[in-house]
């Protein structure tokens, strides 16, 4: 029987048996199998079946023959390394699936590769055959082909180099060329051909046929430039080039690691190292590249260093968060939010998408099989000849392959910049997958029966070619010196190897456990970046609290379209794409309940396993009002016809649940602060008549006046030049009567009284960030622990009124029951919302006057949804219930997940409450805001017509009414903002109010309230 058929071979007049036989063709197939059966049960958009089994029955045969082939080679080597690429080509196949890169492209590239990989082999037996002949006709025949292999290799380079430097450059990265199923990069078949010449220039024999003449061994200062200098000069242009550090360091180690193998000289690196830093230090110097945005990354992969409102998480940033959500076991194949990373999830982010799916357990394995590729790379090499220039081509063709690997995983980690260099056999491009395979075909040639330690014999070097220079190569492969003492050569190669695989693992366990919990924390509290996934189109509905469909899906997969109703309601958009989904606001924030019905405190991450949770859509019931809104957008469209040129928003809430009813805005001015336009004017006054010590209700005394002289010069005065009170007024009747007929120099007087400590104080427990630390756990009027901060006493605000950037944010968000979004924003259930703040000065650096915090001028800016909660707490009696927008989460008729009900806050003592209550009711029914009135309930609101521009005789003015009904017992707040135009001059009796009205009268009718209104 013959050793093919037994699976025995003969090493050393001894048989062994093959570790790797054809039937383990199975372990790769199954794990293939396996990984694309768990994606499509997790998500069977993702997944054309029938693309997917002839890939996988493909990709298997493909498998069995090549470890025919191994076999019949006899090198357990060989049959080691097909399982291992294999098994990292089927990895790489799932994860370009799940990415969205066309299977009909991602099985394309692969034949290509495997074809080339074949060729390469027969390449590589050709060259490792020149070694083992003996001197004669046959052997100079077999020189002549090396000759024209190392011609043709030239030739490449050439070509390749051409087609680099007229390739166009997009983002830093190279375009490449496309050729079929393959995406081509030159500078990939630049690397691999120079590598393959200078091997053979310097190693190959001296008569092999060169293009110019024969080689000659240099001189100790010519070996220098050759070994050194050279590849610094090469690397260094390649990074002009591309503009680029990364593919030109690549190059550079793969230069140095076949100078180190071909003269044993670490001193060669060192100096190449030196000449290439120097070399690029210039370059950097005279503006090559995009590297200022490279480092700047680097140092901020989260916010390029640019911190502020509505600054965007950079990609970088973005893939680290993927790997904190993945953690130890990962999410799952298909249930992580991996296109939250960006364009580039496919390339260079790929091991992102990978820690987040399969945690990091599966990142680490996938490094153990690429240290087993590079291994059994190794081994291979060192079957050819002592003196083939072949095996000097492998080892530095497979220490440029090590970089490139360890490269991505270490950038994408924070250790090193990012610099467009993606990760082998896993990413997208087809020039990688054509390199490595191109690598390990022609390792293979080398590849044969082990020989027997005793018929080993030291191979005597071809004359002319490089020796090492320190002492000569053993029996046995090992290096020693002249005193006969082991080389360092032998030892530094594994130790620095044994380095870089501890420091790469370490750094993903760093970003996969130990920072994952702070930049979550920092940058995705509320996971509000992850975007919808790819190919999950047939998500659930969108639903008003009423049942109205506000978005829907039509049609089913890839060819599906979201369509949504013209309420103008903030629900987000959903953008399919086969490519790059993307999805804002609900749509994005609730996508993993919309796509599977995840209860939302499952979190991103899991792990759910191979078999675990099956996505399947389900609906999001919020609590928008489809009649309110419609009321509201009509309410609005009303408002600014009488007043042309004018924007504005209509914000309406339940203030017993905290659910949004309603929003109608332009440009999103419910939920944004705009500078100055955003001041509140006299609404602020129910913050102020908040902060009064309840024991000091019935001390004030306010006399009649129509200004009031402000300690910077100024006067303040009352709107239209009017006084007020009446007459004098003491107590609780007085703030009343202040609150009807909104007096400016009443609560001016209120304020100074009160001081800039107790109105920030007030504000903080309604949310607004303040100067100093906003503690919302007191009711306003009641002592703080510190008063007015540690910046009370500073000015303090950003360009154009926009609020500080200091922690108050934060603890504002937390006031109101929200999740800080950024550093200015908190999320309302997806939907952003500017914080509001009170500042200590002004945009022009002027310290603000209690006098004018307390009429809600020059340092306090607000969003129309801020003052409707403000206005919900005095209708709640002085209770503040965070605002929610997500009602629960329904599949048919089942509920998956219900928002739970969270106990209200107390932010203004009861006595205050009762008392701004009636001051509203007595300013809609003899006061300023009479247009708020309704038919069918008696209707509480407060009117402002705050100032806005540089001080003058006529500023422009915009109009704010906030308002609830029923008095007694309310059910909705309404709050609407209108911004005058240039020169406009709006007020909130006359323009804002009404708009109060007509949404008032259509939400008592929808809450069943009243019959009609």
């Amino acid at each position: 029987m013959s050793t093919a058929a037994t699976g025995f071979g003969t090493v050393g007049g001894r048989r062994s048996r093959d570790p790797v036989a054809p039937s383990h063709a199975a372990w790769p197939g199954l794990f293939f199998a396996a990984l694309v059966f768990a994606l499509w049960w997790h998500r069977p958009a993702m997944v054309d079946p029938m693309w997917a089994v002839a890939t996988v029955a493909l990709h298997t045969m493909i498998t069995v023959l090549l470890l025919r082939g191994a076999r019949r080679v006899g090198d357990p080597a060989l049959g080691l390394l097909v399982v291992t690429v294999q098994a990292l080509t089927a990895l790489g196949f799932v994860l370009r699936m799940r990415v969205g890169v066309g299977d009909r492209i991602s099985l394309g590239a692969y034949l290509v590769a495997v074809a080339v990989g074949v060729g390469l082999f027969h390449l590589g037996r050709s060259l490792a055959q020149t070694d083992r002949r003996r001197e004669g006709p046959a052997r100079n025949r077999w020189i002549r082909r090396n000759g024209r292999t190392g011609n043709a290799l030239l030739i490449l380079v050439v070509v390749s180099g051409v087609l680099a430097l007229r390739a166009p450059i997009e983002r830093g990265a190279q375009i490449g060329l496309t050729l079929g199923p393959l995406h081509v990069q030159p500078t990939e078949v630049f690397r691999f051909s120079l590598l393959g010449w200078i091997a053979f220039r310097l190693k190959a024999p001296p008569d092999a046929p060169r293009l110019f003449g024969s080689y000659r061994p240099p001189g100790a200062g010519r070996a220098l430039i050759e070994y050194a200098l050279v590849p610094a000069v090469v690397a260094t242009a390649l990074f002009v080039k591309l503009s680029d550090l990364g593919p030109a360091v690549v190059l550079f180690i793969g230069i140095v690691g076949l100078v180190v193998h071909l003269t044993g000289r670490w001193r060669y690196a060192a100096a190449a190292t030196a000449s290439f830093a120097v070399l690029a230090a210039v370059a950097m110097l005279l503006g090559v590249g995009v590297l200022g945005d490279r480092f700047a990354l680097w140092k901020d992969p989260f916010y390029m260093g640019e911190h502020g409102s509505g600054r965007a998480l950079q990609q970088p940033g973005k893939a680290l968060l993927a790997y904190a959500r993945g953690g130890l076991l990962g999410a799952g194949p298909g249930l992580g939010r991996v296109d939250s990373i960006g364009t580039e999830r496919q390339n260079d982010f790929i091991l992102a998408v990978l820690g987040e799916e399969l945690g990091l357990v599966g990142t680490l394995l996938t490094g153990v099989l690429y240290a087993l590729l590079l291994i059994q790379l190794f081994r291979l090499a060192r079957r050819a000849g002592e003196e083939s220039w072949l095996r000097a081509w492998l080892v530095g063709l497979s220490v440029m392959l090590a970089a490139n690997i360890v490269w991505p995983a270490l950038a994408t980690t924070r250790v090193l910049p990012i610099s467009g260099i993606t990760t082998p056999l896993l990413s997208a491009g087809g020039t990688s997958m054509l390199v490595v395979l191109g690598i390990v075909g022609l390792a293979a040639g080398c590849a044969g029966p082990r020989p027997a330690a005793s018929a080993s014999a030291t191979s005597a070097p071809v004359p002319g070619s490089v020796a090492p220079a320190r002492g000569a190569v053993g029996a046995a492969g090992r290096h020693v010196t002249r005193a006969g003492r082991r080389s360092p050569l032998t030892w530094r190669a594994p130790a620095l190897a044994g380095l870089l695989a501890i420091v790469t693992a370490g750094s993903l366990l760093n970003a996969q456990l130990v920072t994952a919990g702070a930049w979550l924390g920092d940058h995705d509290r509320s996971r509000g970046i992850a975007r919808t996934e790819r190919a999950t189109f047939n998500r659930g509905r969108i639903l008003s609290a009423d049942g109205t469909v506000l978005a829907a899906t039509v049609g089913s997969g890839v060819d599906a379209t979201r369509h949504g109703t013209s309420t103008g309601l903030p629900i987000g958009d959903f953008r399919p794409s086969r490519k790059d989904t993307d999805g804002t606001g609900l749509e994005n924030t609730w996508a993993l309940q919309l796509e599977c019905g995840t209860r939302p405190e499952e979190g991103l991450a899991g792990p759910r396993g191979l078999l675990g949770q099956r996505c399947q859509p389900a609906d999001v019931r919020t609590s928008y009002n489809a009649e309110i809104q419609e009321a509201a957008v009509r309410a609005l469209a009303e408002a600014k016809q009488a007043a042309p040129g004018s924007r504005g928003a209509v914000v309406a809430l339940d203030p017993r649940t905290g659910g949004v009813l309603a929003i109608a805005a332009d440009d999103d001015l419910a939920t944004t602060v705009t500078g100055d336009a955003s001041q509140p004017g006299s609404v602020f006054k129910i913050v102020t008549a908040a902060a009064i010590d309840p024991a000091r209700l019935n001390a004030y005394h306010l006399a009649p006046h129509s200004s009031l002289p402000l300690p910077d010069g100024h006067s303040l005065r009352n709107f239209g030049g009017s006084i007020c009170p009446d007459r004098d007024m003491v107590g609780i009747p007085a703030l009343v009567d202040a609150l009807r007929q909104s007096c400016n120099t009443a609560f001016a007087m209120v304020g100074k009284d009160i001081g800039p400590e107790g109105i920030t104080r007030a504000a903080a427990a309604f949310g607004f960030s303040t100067p100093g630390p906003g503690p919302a756990d007191k009711p306003s009027g009641q002592p703080a622990d510190k008063p007015g901060g540690q910046h009370a006493d500073k000015p303090g605000a950003g360009p154009g009124g926009q609020p500080a950037d200091r922690s108050g944010a934060a603890s504002a968000c937390r006031a109101l029951g929200l999740e800080p979004l950024g550093k200015h924003q908190c999320d309302l259930d997806g939907l952003s919302v500017d914080v509001s703040s009170v500042e200590s000065g002004t945009a022009d650096g002027e310290r603000c006057l209690p006098e004018h915090l307390a009429i809600g001028q020059a340092c306090v800016y607000a969003t129309p949804l801020q003052m409707a909660l403000v206005a919900a707490a005095v209708a709640a009696g002085g209770q503040l219930r965070p605002p929610h927008i997500v009602e629960q989460v329904e599949r048919d008729a089942t509920v998956l997940w219900k928002a739970p009900a969270v106990a209200p806050r107390p932010v203004i003592p009861p006595e205050n409450a009762e008392m701004i209550r009636t001051g509203m009711v007595e300013a809609v029914n003899a006061g300023t805001a009479k247009g708020a009135a309704v038919p069918c309930a008696q209707v509480a609101a407060k009117t402002g017509t705050p100032e806005t521009g540089p001080p003058s005789a006529n500023p422009d003015t915009n109009a704010w009414t906030v308002a609830f009904a029923p008095a007694e017992e309310p059910e909705v707040v309404v709050a609407v903002y209108l911004k005058a135009p240039a020169g406009g001059h709006l007020t909130g009796g006359a323009n804002a109010a009404p708009a109060a009205a007509t949404t008032l009268r259509t939400a008592l009718v929808a809450l069943k309230r009243a019959d009609r209104c």
